[in-house]
C-alpha cells in the first residue's frame, strides 16, 4: 500500500480546528528515528534518478574475490536470491560458513605472524599502528576462501539458470524502482519544495556556512531557528500551522546520553540529530496535518543507541531491578524515560501545544515505531515489540492504539527487506491477536536511492569513475530525501488508521 496526501486545493491544515481534541502522536525508536537527514541531501528530490551504466554495473564484481558484502549489485542481488527455497537455504549456509572460515583463518594468520616475526607462508608482512592489518589481510582471507571452495560454490548458486533474480533482473528492478520513486518525488515537491531549484540549494548551503563561521556562539535552539529561517527562505520548506513537537533524546545537536533535554516548538526542520537535520517526524507531521482536522502534538523519543529492543526498551518492572553503574546501561533505559516523558506531557498538554483546550481534551491517537537496523538476529523480536506496544497502550489507556511500524535496513529490494529478522518480526506482531487490524507495516526500502548507493559503492572501490551528473547526485542524495519520502508515507498511513477509528470517510 502506498498512500498519497498531496492536495491541490485548500489543505486540511487550513481547516478550523475549534472544538477538536488535541491529537497526540508518539514517534519512538533509536538511530533510525533520530534522523540524520541533512537538508542539503534533499536536493535529489529535484532530480531524475541517475542511471548507473548497465555493462559496468553488471560486471563490476568480476575479477574481485571480496566477500559478499553488498558493495556491488552482484552481491546485493545475492541477498534477494530468487531461486528454489532449498538452494536459498544452502546459499545462506555457505555464506555463514564462509564468514566463519574467514574469521578463523584471519586469526590463524595473525597468530603465525606474531610467532614468526611477521612471516607467513614465506612472505614478510609489517605491522601498522602496532598490529597486523591492511588490505593485504583482507585479500589473503578472500584468496583462501576461494581455494577452499566457499566462494565458487556461492557463485555457482547465484549464476545458475534457476535463479530468477540474477544480476540482470536486479539491475532492471533498481531502474524501475527509481522511476517510480521519482514520480512520488514530483508529487511531494508540490508540498515541500515548491519552486525550489538546485541553485536554491547552493544558496542555502552558502548561507549556512556563512552563519556557522560567524564569531558569535549560539545555543542549539537559537541555531535551529536560524536554519529554519534559511530553509524557508531558500528551500521553501514549510513550517507546520497547527502541529507542534516535543522531542526527548538525541535531538538538535544534544548528546545522546542527555536524558533531560527537551526540544519543543512548532514543527519544522531541525528536530533530527542536528539543527540542520530531519528524521521522519518532519514529513510525518505535515502529512498528518494535511489529513487530520485537529491540532496535533508529536511526542518524539529517540536516542542514537546500538542496543537491542530487549536491552534498551524492555519494561524493567517485568524483568527485575535495574543494574548499578552507567545509567544508560540500565535495562529498559529508553522505556523508563519515554514512559515518564509521555506521562508528563499528558498531565498538561497545554505546555506543549498552545491550541490545547482542556474543555475539549486530548487523545493519544497513534504511534510510529522505527528501530532495529542494528538488531542482531533476534527470534524473539516480535514478542518483545508486542510487549512494548502493550506497555504503551496501557500507559496511554488506549487498548486499540493505531501503530505504524517502519521496516529497517538499507535494502535495495523487497525480498531482502522481507527476510530481515526485524522486518519479519514487525509483520508477525501485526498479525497477532490484539494487534491485527491496528498495526500497519510500511516498507522503507522503496524510498532509498539504491541507484546512488550502487554508484557510490563502485566509485569507492574504483570499479567506475562517476561522470558529472553522477557526482552531482552523490552530493545531493542522502537521508534528507529518504526522510521526506518515508516520513510522509508513515504520517499518511497513520492518518488513515486514525481517521478510520474516528469514523472519517
Amino acid at each position: 500500500m502506498v498512500v498519497m496526501l498531496v492536495c491541490c486545493g485548500a489543505m486540511a491544515g487550513e481547516q478550523s480546528t475549534a472544538g477538536k481534541k488535541l491529537q497526540i502522536v508518539l514517534m519512538l525508536g533509536q538511530g533510525e528515528m533520530v534522523g540524520r537527514g541533512t537538508l542539503s541531501t534533499m536536493g535529489y528530490m529535484l532530480q531524475e534518478p541517475v542511471v548507473p551504466p548497465r555493462e559496468v554495473t553488471l560486471n563490476a564484481h568480476k575479477g574481485m574475490l571480496h566477500q559478499p558484502n553488498g558493495a556491488y549489485l552482484y552481491w546485493q542481488a545475492m541477498n534477494a536470491y530468487g531461486g528454489p527455497a532449498q538452494k536459498k537455504q544452502e546459499l545462506k549456509r555457505l555464506i555463514q560458513e564462509r564468514a566463519d572460515f574467514k574469521a578463523a583463518f584471519k586469526q590463524q594468520v595473525i597468530a603465525e605472524l606474531e610467532a614468526n616475526e611477521g612471516v607467513f607462508r614465506g612472505k614478510t608482512y609489517s605491522k601498522r599502528r602496532g598490529a597486523y592489518r591492511g588490505f593485504w589481510l583482507f585479500n589473503l582471507c578472500d584468496e583462501e576462501c576461494e581455494k577452499e571452495g566457499y566462494t565458487p560454490k556461492i557463485r555457482a548458486i547465484l549464476e545458475a539458470p534457476d535463479n530468477a533474480f540474477n544480476v540482470e533482473a536486479a539491475y532492471d528492478q533498481i531502474i524501475a524502482d527509481g522511476a517510480a520513486r521519482y514520480q512520488r518525488q514530483l508529487e511531494l515537491n508540490q508540498l515541500y519544495l515548491k519552486g525550489t531549484t538546485p541553485a536554491d540549494f547552493a544558496a542555502y548551503s552558502e548561507a549556512v556556512k556563512a552563519r556557522e563561521s560567524a564569531p558569535d556562539e549560539m545555543v542549539a535552539e537559537e541555531m535551529r531557528r536560524v536554519v529554519v529561517g534559511l530553509a524557508e527562505k531558500h528551500l521553501h520548506l514549510p513550517v507546520a500551522e497547527r502541529t507542534y513537537i516535543v522531542a526527548l533524546g538525541t535531538v538538535a545537536g544534544v548528546a545522546e546520553g542527555d536524558s533531560g533535554n527537551l526540544a519543543s516548538g512548532k514543527l519544522s526542520v531541525g528536530y533530527g540529530e542536528g539543527v540542520d537535520m530531519v528524521g521522519l517526524e518532519y514529513a510525518a507531521g505535515l502529512a498528518l496535518e494535511q489529513a487530520v482536522g485537529a491540532p496535533i502534538l508529536i511526542v518524539k523519543c529517540a536516542w542514537d543507541d546500538r542496543r537491542s529492543i530487549a536491552d534498551f526498551w524492555r519494561n524493567p518492572l517485568k524483568d527485575g531491578a535495574a543494574t548499578p553503574g552507567d545509567p544508560m546501561a540500565e535495562p529498559g533505559w529508553a522505556w523508563t524515560r519515554t514512559e515518564a516523558h509521555i506521562k508528563s506531557v499528558l498531565t498538561d498538554p497545554g505546555r506543549c501545544h498552545p491550541d490545547y483546550d482542556p474543555k475539549v481534551g486530548f487523545e493519544v491517537a497513534g504511534v510510529i515505531w522505527f528501530q532495529g537496523s542494528r538488531e542482531p538476529d533476534n527470534p524473539a523480536y516480535a514478542a518483545q515489540l508486542a510487549s512494548l506496544l502493550g506497555d504503551i497502550r496501557k500507559t496511554v489507556e488506549s487498548p486499540d492504539l493505531p501503530v505504524v511500524c517502519v521496516t529497517v535496513g538499507g535494502m535495495y529490494f523487497k525480498s531482502e527487506s522481507d527476510d530481515h529478522p526485524v522486518n519479519q518480526g514487525l509483520r508477525d506482531v501485526a498479525a497477532m491477536p490484539g494487534f491485527a487490524g491496528t498495526i500497519d507495516v510500511m516498507d522503507s526500502y522503496r524510498w532509498r536511492a539504491s541507484e546512488v548507493a550502487l554508484i557510490q559503492s563502485m566509485a569507492r572501490k574504483r570499479r567506475m569513475t562517476p561522470d558529472a551528473a553522477m557526482q552531482a547526485a552523490l552530493r545531493s542524495a542522502g537521508e534528507g530525501t529518504f526522510n521526506l519520502l518515508a516520513g510522509h508515507e508513515a504520517g499518511a498511513r497513520l492518518a488513515e488508521l486514525m481517521n478510520r477509528d474516528n469514523g472519517a470517510e
